[in-house]
């Protein structure tokens, strides 16, 4: 069994900024300052995945081997700088053989066509539905250039995150 996984962020300096926002929170425990986080880990042998969310803007789910969608349970815990000694706990999933696992940002939700219609999870999910079977680096690719089309001439506000991996058998 294998996983292979790829990124993509809207904001060039997206992976800077987190280094630095946790830095901060670490270092310097400003008591305004929080920011949303996801740790995950797979084991490609057996597909277990272990994860935990700061916060509630981070989605978590993925697409299995038939090409359907289904996010895992939200973990309902606080953001990192809001709440001093809290515990974080892990929840688990599997990741079927063949399927793919993804974690995105809220920030989908504020990427605007000229319209003002939002881009969404929601369109996230569709085209991970319609790409299911590529390679990760493909599915991305065509996530990427279906967004990059609906905001033309709209407003992209805030930074869209997404991270794929998939698990072969």
């Amino acid at each position: 069994a294998s996983a292979s996984a790829v990124a993509h962020s809207t904001s060039p300096s997206s992976w800077y900024s987190l280094a630095r926002a946790v830095n901060w929170l670490v270092t310097d425990a400003q008591a305004t300052w929080s920011v949303e986080l996801a740790c995950v880990w797979l084991l490609p042998a057996s597909g277990l995945i272990k994860y935990c969310v700061a916060g509630d803007k981070i989605s978590v789910g993925q697409i299995n081997e038939s090409g359907t969608w289904s996010e895992f349970e939200r973990c309902q815990m606080p953001t990192i700088g809001k709440a001093r000694g809290f515990s974080y706990a892990s929840k688990a999933e599997t990741l079927g053989p063949e399927s793919i696992l993804a974690l995105m940002s809220d920030g989908f939700e504020h990427q605007r066509n000229a319209a003002g219609e939002a881009f969404g999870r929601a369109r996230v999910a569709e085209c991970l539905i319609d790409t299911a079977g590529m390679a990760v680096n493909l599915m991305l690719s065509e996530i990427v250039q279906e967004m990059d089309e609906f905001v033309r001439e709209g407003q992209a506000p805030e930074d869209g995150t997404i991270v794929l991996a998939s698990r072969r058998a």
